[in-house]
């Protein structure tokens, strides 16, 4: 979760002005040393890409922990929105998938 924030505060990772505090420098060295090899699309940040990072921070995180909550406590009312989830999910994985395999930053080792 954490890392879907990046993209949002970091506007070029190969020159990094200023670090953010979260992630720590080394994870994100490591995350960009990553993308250089096998996905470029990390680095390349078109606008859609940050929508779905929008997305992520905004909606999935605080979702992650509702989700965690009503799981637990075996809450019915979690079913519907867990599916609608789950659709988002699905629909957003088409999108970065067409990406990754056939798009202008597709990767190199698929």
């Amino acid at each position: 979760y954490t890392i879907s924030a990046e993209p949002l505060y970091v506007k070029d990772p190969h020159n990094v002005e200023k670090w953010p505090i979260w992630p720590p420098r080394p994870l994100l060295k490591a995350l960009y040393a990553y993308a250089d090899m096998t996905d470029p699309l990390l680095l390349a940040r078109p606008a859609w890409y940050k929508s779905f990072m929008c997305l992520e921070v905004g909606f999935f995180g605080p979702f992650y922990a509702l989700a965690t909550y009503a799981i637990l406590k075996k809450k019915d009312w979690i079913r519907i929105p867990c599916i609608v989830y789950s659709c988002v999910m699905l629909t957003k994985m088409w999108a970065l998938l067409a990406e990754e395999l056939f798009g202008v930053t597709k990767s190199p080792m698929p």
